[in-house]
């Protein structure tokens, strides 16, 4: 889920809801794959019995159109059998005690899986025909190791949209965020476990992100602009849908917990910090307040994005490195890459200082003090100039080839696509309100 920000959906979350558990687990899994903003949907159960997989396979293709994958965890020695499987689960379950919902160490925990086992429905040609790909993972290999094949083995089977790039996904540090995220759920199961406490249920009604929604004479306002424009003409053209719905996210929590929200906005000083400005946002909820739209930027067949200026009171509250509104994007892309593209339009502007942020957007931070310092040496001003020597520059801060190879295939990457700039006479003056904005909604 911290990967791909998308939605992780497990069965074990509903088991307190007794009878109305498969209910509701399938229920939100349709939620969730007719929502617009999840750009990956993870369903995680057992999923062994053949029933369970249609139920499932339904659900989601009761959503939005999208690439189906089964993705296996098994032990490589099993072939068709699950007896080192069985044993390899039997000894993690014991060691992590209470890290889990409902599966934990007990004198019945073998029966449990072996009846699981003998109960295990294999695939056949029918069924395997719903999915675009069927996925092994080696239980035995490292999480990074685990992941970094997974994420190979998924862009071999072309599943993933044009906004999301692999070498970014695997970036070191990314990894590293996202395997802390995970241990930290699994700490705090342990940790309710022990003080036997029955497990926190996610609030209904807690919001998905924070964001100023345009009020609905701005939407239109803004949306008159864009299309009455000589620039939609050419980016419609090229594949750029316009979004009726028209927002600044101010904060985007994702169901994250406030130390992982921290962790992935840099603009943030930590857990702390996210937890004060949900308080105040909580506080101001409806309130009416105004901003500016200075220009409109977009990117050849894949996103147009209008850049906001707030006043500094309410600046200062947004974590966002680039506030914005996403007001199109070309199907299958994921209105994230709004971050991606003003990030390199404000690198574009003045490398020196927009650098940094637009490789975080790459996953390349790691190494901006010694891309500026290259790029100052080299006299390259710009991200398509940076890209044209990507070769030297990823020589300049990685020793070997392999990760030299990969540094410079993401800064090529990165500027494929030429980008453009709407800039208007007077920005334009809006009016939106502060929103708690559920999943889906």
């Amino acid at each position: 889920r911290h990967l791909f920000q998308g939605c992780w959906i497990n069965q074990d979350e509903f088991s307190h809801l007794g009878k109305g558990a498969k209910k509701a687990f399938l229920a939100a899994i349709e939620k969730a794959a007719a929502d617009e903003t999840v750009p990956v949907l993870l369903v995680d159960k057992i999923n062994t019995m053949k029933q369970h997989r249609e139920e499932i396979v339904n659900a989601m293709n009761r959503g939005k159109p999208g690439n189906l994958v089964f993705i296996q965890v098994k032990h490589p020695a099993d072939g068709d059998r699950w007896d080192q499987t069985l044993r390899l689960c039997e000894s993690r379950i014991a060691k992590r005690g209470e890290g889990h919902r409902t599966l934990k160490a007990s004198p019945q925990l073998r029966g449990i899986l072996q009846r699981t086992v003998n109960s295990a429905e294999a695939m056949d040609k029918d069924e395997l025909s719903k999915f675009c790909g069927v996925l092994k993972v080696d239980m035995t290999q490292s999480s990074i190791v685990q992941i970094m094949k997974l994420l190979s083995d998924l862009e071999d089977l072309d599943v993933f949209g044009i906004d999301m790039e692999v070498d970014q996904l695997m970036g070191e540090e990314r990894l590293l965020q996202a395997l802390h995220a995970a241990k930290k759920v699994e700490s705090d199961l342990a940790e309710a476990g022990k003080s036997k406490e029955k497990p926190t249920k996610p609030a209904a009604t807690a919001p998905w992100y924070w964001a100023l929604q345009l009020e609905q004479g701005s939407s239109e306002k803004l949306l008159q602009a864009w299309e009455g424009s000589e620039d939609y003409v050419t980016a419609s053209a090229s594949g750029i849908e316009s979004k009726s719905e028209h927002h600044v996210t101010m904060l985007y929590l994702g169901g994250g917990k406030d130390e992982e929200v921290a962790a992935r906005n840099p603009r943030l000083s930590g857990p702390q910090q996210v937890a004060t400005l949900k308080e105040e946002f909580k506080q101001r909820q409806g309130e009416a307040l105004s901003l500016e739209v200075p220009r409109i930027v977009w990117e050849d067949g894949r996103v147009a994005a209008a850049a906001v200026v707030l006043p500094d009171q309410l600046r200062q509250l947004c974590a966002n490195d680039f506030p914005h509104i996403t007001i199109g994007l070309a199907p299958r892309v994921n209105a994230v890459v709004s971050n991606e593209l003003l990030a390199r339009w404000a690198a574009t502007d003045d490398l020196q200082t927009g650098l940094q942020a637009w490789l975080r957007q790459l996953s390349l931070q790691q190494y901006g003090p010694q891309l500026a310092r290259w790029c100052q040496q080299m006299g390259a001003a710009t991200p398509d100039e940076l890209a044209e020597f990507a070769v030297d520059a990823a020589q300049a801060v990685e020793a070997d080839q392999e990760s030299q190879e990969r540094v410079a295939q993401v800064l090529q990457k990165a500027v494929q696509r030429p980008i453009h700039e709407l800039m208007f006479d007077s920005p334009l003056q809006l009016t939106a309100l502060l929103q708690g904005v559920g999943r889906g909604q």
